[in-house]
């Protein structure tokens, strides 16, 4: 197999950090297959550390000077921003309702460790105002050595998707206080991203400076594994369409309602709504 150097401007990239940002149901394994798929033709190294920011800042303290690293994590309002000396970066966003129904759907059934696991720590959870209105008073039994996902599964659509609310606020609250202006980092929201995979992840891959031979080995990997490919080859029953404004057709008046009155602002600093008159 042929083993693609990286450049930037015709200068082997040396001890140089690539870092992307996401979040949970944000196109962030579709983002990790195709950086991996990259690694097996280039000199680049690609780490994904969710949001583990003890194993991140060790592995940065271990990073050699002779590959180019490639680091996704999720965001985190902690992050050690001054400590870290990167090349460029990227960040993808998504209408935050629809992240609540594609986590909602995703963790009804999902292996992920940390939503199957029992003794999940529900501390921040059930003392939020939305927990006490909407879901503690049909649910009858100690939920302190249950799963999220057994939880989520005991819950009617309504209170699940309230059950999401609560769970995203950390993710919502870093969206209202990320930085939008770093000249460093590529925005990019998933609704520009889906259907429009090849230009997007041009884009992305040009802001990464990669050369021409290395973008058009990764576009080529986001068009193979895009969704309407990955569709096409799966026989499973957990690939959902991934569209856009998904949560017209599952949000309550209950779910709309909380949700502005919590973020209807931050829907609007998006740019996904110019009012809350959605």
């Amino acid at each position: 197999m042929k083993l693609i150097t990286l450049l930037i401007c015709g200068n082997v990239i040396n001890n140089l950090l690539i870092l992307h940002f996401g979040y949970h149901k944000c196109l962030t394994s579709y983002y990790n297959q195709i950086m991996f798929e990259v690694t097996q033709v280039s000199s680049l190294r690609f780490n994904y550390f969710a949001g583990d920011l003890s194993q991140f800042t060790s592995h940065i303290q271990s990073v050699t000077s002779d590959h180019l690293n490639v680091i996704s994590i999720n965001c985190r309002k902690n992050f050690p921003w001054k400590s870290i000396d990167f090349h460029a970066g990227s960040h993808f966003i998504r209408d935050l309702r629809d992240l609540i129904v594609s986590g909602y759907y995703y963790h009804k059934w999902c292996h992920e460790e940390w939503c199957t696991t029992c003794f999940y720590n529900w501390e921040y959870i059930i003392q939020d105002p939305l927990y006490q209105k909407y879901i503690s008073p049909s649910v009858s039994r100690d939920i302190s050595s249950m799963s999220y996902q057994d939880l989520i599964n005991m819950l009617t659509k309504e209170q699940g998707m309230i059950l999401e609310l609560i769970w995203r606020k950390g993710d919502f609250s870093n969206m209202y206080n990320w930085d939008y202006n770093n000249p460093k980092i590529l925005e990019l929201k998933y609704e520009e991203i889906i259907g429009n995979e090849i230009e997007a992840f041009r884009r992305l891959f040009q802001h990464y400076g990669f050369d021409d031979e290395m973008i058009n080995y990764g576009i080529k990997i986001a068009d193979d594994l895009s969704l309407k490919n990955r569709k096409k080859s799966s026989s499973g029953n957990h690939v959902r369409k991934g569209t856009s404004k998904q949560w017209k057709n599952e949000f309550t008046d209950v779910i709309k309602d909380e949700f502005k009155k919590l973020y209807g602002d931050l829907l609007i600093k998006l740019s996904y709504e110019q009012d809350d008159s959605w």
